[in-house]
């Protein structure tokens, strides 16, 4: 599946090992959340409890790995598609958001909210030196993760939703109306 709703982040794990580098992820998202973790890893036996995460805080793009941190100069959590590439490596952080490198580095405290993701993601693809460009399929966390593979609509959360505090309750689903 290359595409989903989610609520909830992404588990960049299944993805690739993560201490071998360079890191490399591409993505597309789409969503109202201004505060929301899109993809985040926890390592075992880690110095930092997020060896790596994508997220949004006040709808800028985050992009953390150890103690570098980038940031967007421009909020992203409009409802419209966007396309990311993100690499962590020897030389640093990269991050390419509809093809605009982010240059903006911040300290590492920079202050995160978590909370859910709730909108849709794309096409999410990794790839190593050593290894062609690979796709992600989706399908594979629809046991661990609140999503919802082979669909992507924003619909399926109502705004309110999206301007809640992270923490909030997950919506129920929906019941099919009969005629």
């Amino acid at each position: 599946m290359r595409a989903a709703a989610l609520y909830s982040s992404l588990p960049v794990d299944f993805l690739f090992v993560l201490n071998q580098e360079p890191i490399r992820v591409s993505l597309g998202f789409r969503s109202f959340s201004r505060h929301a973790v899109l993809l985040s890893s926890i390592s075992e036996g880690s110095s930092s409890a997020h060896d790596l995460q994508l997220s949004l805080a006040d709808g800028f793009i985050l992009f953390r790995r150890h103690n570098s941190t980038l940031v967007s100069d421009k909020r992203y959590s409009d409802g419209a598609w966007h396309h990311l590439s993100a690499e962590a490596g020897p030389k640093g952080l990269r991050l390419n958001i509809d093809n605009v490198n982010v240059l903006q580095e911040r300290p590492s405290r920079v202050n995160l909210q978590g909370g859910k993701f709730k909108g849709c993601i794309s096409n999410v693809y990794s790839w190593r030196p050593e290894q062609r460009l690979t796709p992600a399929d989706l399908s594979v966390l629809s046991q661990t993760t609140d999503i919802i593979p082979g669909w992507c609509g924003l619909h399926l959360f109502s705004q309110e939703e999206f301007l809640t505090e992270p923490g909030s309750e997950k919506p129920q689903k929906h019941k099919p109306v009969s005629k």
